[in-house]
């Protein structure tokens, strides 16, 4: 029940939910609500403290892997090497 909660509530695919919303948003400043921006915060400590080996921002992984198109693959490690630069 939990990880269908989370992932309803944080996935890029599904239209309409918190990270939708912040990906897809033209102004300058968004509301969210308070588990998201904590989640937001928590993730720019640790890119911080990892100097960027942690990063939340995937979407160049989930291209690549494919699952937005529904074609899943496991890509090359030069491909993801590539896509994290």
């Amino acid at each position: 029940a939990e990880s269908k909660r989370l992932d309803t509530l944080f996935s890029t695919y599904l239209k309409n939910n918190n990270m939708w919303r912040i990906n897809n948003n033209d102004k300058e400043k968004l509301v969210v609500d308070n588990e998201t921006y904590l989640m937001l915060k928590k993730s720019d400590e640790l890119w911080k403290q990892t100097d960027g080996a942690f990063d939340v921002a995937i979407g160049k992984i989930i291209d690549l892997v494919g699952f937005e198109n529904n074609s899943p693959r496991l890509p090359l490690p030069q491909e993801v090497i590539k896509a994290v630069k």
